[in-house]
């Protein structure tokens, strides 16, 4: 089953351009049915979340990686045509894994659950849907086979049920789960950008001499040159160290070749040289630019270091034997479950709210239940709730959470009205909407 052939509701809402700042002043109003069925069909191909597509090879079976780190063990002979006879040669799989709440919303993906003839919401730990064809013609996974799935969740809750799709959009409850945290494991295949190549740091075994020789004013080619030291190109003995500490001394410049020179120190009993070079005051930027680059780069890499080990997220792991949409789902159970009926207007008349798509959203506990207008649903009172709402052309409304709680406890009826706020955002991409839910969990 491809879920995106099921987009419905929210799922087909949206996409114009991006603004950028989110309005505080309210507009208009609303009202709502999680069964909507709103065709935005001038939108849909921007709204709908492009499958990963992959090719494996029968003969060889795979490990793929997905763009977030998720990966899906492809055993040899995994498949079967319709007829139940092996494939041969490759075999195309498209793959969609949802997280947000703006993921749930665009997928169209039903989130309702029927517990004992209550629907109730799921709270998503990560859902992923799976597809296998060969030459436009569907495969299956073979009777003996499974694929092992290990989904990056970016949840970090421990204890999901795991649940199952079918064709009917009605999900059936598997096994109840408990996951770690741990980091996924990295295949050879796993691509990406390189990483910053780190810089050596200038390391030097000599010496550098913070001395002023007698007759430098001999040397024509240092006149109008800061000259900050001689460098060394070979260590300097301990014991020339004491005695150049400890010890009054002159020195002398004498030239070897081009480059080159001594360095000649005369002691009061006795007399050594060092072979030194100029250590120019620009030799000192060039070597503090390398060092700052070396820090620079060790730097990037403890922050890499550290973002790996922040990525110790929930590796959700499990086998499947079928292709469909699957889901790592706890549902809510509402500790204060009221019902909520809305309608609403806008102020501008050039905006039809009969024309928009409506979810609630359960901002605490990161759910989100469809409807539409003149239609009811439930919330939970004890948490934070908003409305989300998107009109044709993609713009983003939405209800303070602070007047969805003073408004929703009411006892609202469907011929009260519901204020808006115009966000001032409209839908490029699905982080556009997830920029306006994680703007409101902080309000």
């Amino acid at each position: 089953m491809n879920p995106l052939h099921a987009l419905s509701g929210l799922g087909l809402l949206l996409l114009a351009a991006c603004n950028s700042n989110l309005s505080e002043t309210m507009s208009s109003e609303v009202h709502v049915d999680r069964n909507a069925d709103v065709e935005w069909s001038k939108l849909i191909d921007d709204v709908e979340i492009k499958p990963q597509k992959f090719t494996v090879n029968v003969a060889t079976g795979a490990v793929l990686v997905t763009k977030t780190g998720s990966q899906i063990h492809i055993p040899v002979a995994a498949f079967v045509d319709a007829h139940g006879k092996p494939v041969v040669g490759d075999v195309d799989i498209e793959w969609n894994e949802y997280h947000s709440l703006s993921d749930q919303i665009f997928s169209g993906i039903n989130m309702m659950y029927d517990s004992a003839g209550v629907a109730l919401p799921f709270i998503s730990g990560g859902m992923f849907s799976i597809d296998g064809s060969q030459n436009g013609s569907p495969v299956y996974i073979a009777n003996d086979k499974s694929l092992r799935i290990e989904l990056a969740s970016q949840s970090e809750q421990e204890n999901f049920n795991f649940y199952s799709q079918d064709e009917n959009g009605t999900w059936s409850f598997i096994t109840n789960t408990t996951t770690v945290p741990q980091a996924p494991e990295q295949p050879n295949i796993i691509s990406g950008s390189p990483a910053a190549p780190v810089v050596p740091a200038i390391q030097r075994d000599g010496y550098i001499f913070d001395a002023q020789p007698r007759n430098l004013n001999d040397f024509d080619e240092f006149a109008n040159r800061e000259i900050l030291g001689w460098q060394t190109n070979r260590p300097l003995a301990s014991r020339d160290q004491f005695k150049l500490r400890n010890e009054l001394s002159v020195c002398e410049l004498q030239r070897t070749d081009e480059t080159l020179f001594d360095l000649r120190f005369m002691f009061k009993k006795d007399t050594f040289s060092y072979p030194v070079k100029p250590y120019f005051i620009e030799d000192a930027a060039a070597e503090t630019k390398a060092n700052r680059a070396a820090l620079d780069s060790k730097i990037r890499e403890t922050e890499t270091n550290l973002a790996d080990v922040e990525k110790q997220r929930m590796i959700r792991t499990t086998q499947i034997s079928s292709f469909g949409v699957y889901n790592w789902d706890v549902c809510a159970r509402m500790k204060d479950k009221q019902p909520f009926y809305a309608n609403f207007n806008c102020d501008d008349p050039m905006i039809s709210p009969n024309k928009m798509t409506y979810a609630l959203v359960c901002l605490t506990d990161n759910y989100q239940v469809r409807f539409q207008p003149g239609a009811s649903c439930f919330f939970d009172a004890t948490q934070k709730n908003t409305i989300i709402a998107i009109d044709e052309t993609g713009a983003i409304f939405f209800v303070l959470p602070s007047s969805f709680s003073s408004f929703a406890r009411q006892n609202m009826k469907s011929t009260d009205y519901f204020p808006l706020t115009d966000s001032g955002f409209s839908l490029n991409s699905a982080s556009d909407l997830d920029d306006v839910i994680k703007h409101l969990k902080t309000i």
